[in-house]
């Protein structure tokens, strides 16, 4: 009688073991937590309008169609930042209380690009991730 109560315990043991490893190496390799960093999305953003205002010399400005421009153009390379580097991407100005890394030179760079890719310049996260790790 003794052998038919252990074989259920002794299944319940394993699948619980085998469940719990499955979560732990989920969590650990698949799912990276995420950090906070923050942009100065407000100055980025008047950035973008002055070069703007510069490229026109004058010339009447579509404001519509040069604020989708620049909306897109800055998502693109926040979307692109935050997953290549498994972080979350703030305001600066929303940060109340705290700090977290700011990674507003980042943003500029890739925004503004070298005009072969706006993506160029996504190394140098990585680089001062190393560096501050050592």
């Amino acid at each position: 009688m003794s052998r038919n109560i252990l074989w259920p315990l002794s299944l319940v043991f394993w699948v619980s073991a085998w469940t719990l490893s499955i979560l732990f190496a989920y969590e650990t390799w698949l799912n990276p937590h995420k950090r906070i960093v923050t942009a100065d999305i407000v100055n980025l953003v008047k950035e973008q309008i002055v070069l703007a205002a510069r490229k026109a010399k004058g010339k009447a400005v579509n404001r519509r169609h040069l604020a989708r421009q620049i909306e897109r153009s800055l998502l693109r390379v926040l979307n692109r930042i935050a997953i290549d580097n498994h972080v979350i991407i703030v305001p600066k100005q929303a940060v109340l209380a705290g700090s977290a890394e700011d990674i507003t030179a980042l943003v500029r760079a890739a925004v503004v690009g070298n005009g072969k890719s706006l993506y160029s310049n996504l190394d140098l996260f990585s680089a001062q991730e190393e560096s501050r790790r050592e």
